[in-house]
């Protein structure tokens, strides 16, 4: 599926096969992808602001410079997420699955971001306010 640019604002994906998709730019405000597929998805520069990925596969996902304030990321698998310049201000990633501290290094957070047990705040995140 290819949806560049698309506005999916609260759309209801929750538990569908969006394996691969392309959603690069795409507005996913408060969109509920829950339990979704999103293996090898190309989410990049996507605003998934107050968007619902609970329990999704987002192995190998690519969201880069995706806005992700607000998000839930309850059990979601991060396992080899591109995080670059990922904003993660205030996202509590506790229960995320997968997640690494070499992906931290390239996102940005803040002092809000909470992470999974095992995993430390970098000394510096890469981007500014």
């Amino acid at each position: 599926a290819f949806g560049m640019r698309s506005y999916f604002n609260k759309a209801n994906f929750r538990g569908a096969d969006l394996s691969k998709v392309e959603f690069s730019r795409a507005q996913l405000k408060a969109a509920d992808l829950s339990a979704t597929n999103l293996l090898g998805a190309e989410l990049s520069r996507a605003d998934l602001t107050g968007a619902n990925l609970d329990g999704a596969d987002a192995r190998n996902i690519n969201l880069s410079r995706a806005k992700l304030a607000s998000a839930s990321l309850d059990k979601t698998n991060l396992d080899d997420a591109y995080l670059y310049r990922t904003d993660l201000r205030g996202v509590d990633l506790s229960n995320a699955v997968g997640l690494r501290q070499a992906q931290l290094r390239s996102a940005c957070g803040d002092q809000q971001t909470k992470l999974p047990d095992g995993l430390t705040i970098p000394a510096a995140w890469p981007c500014k306010e």
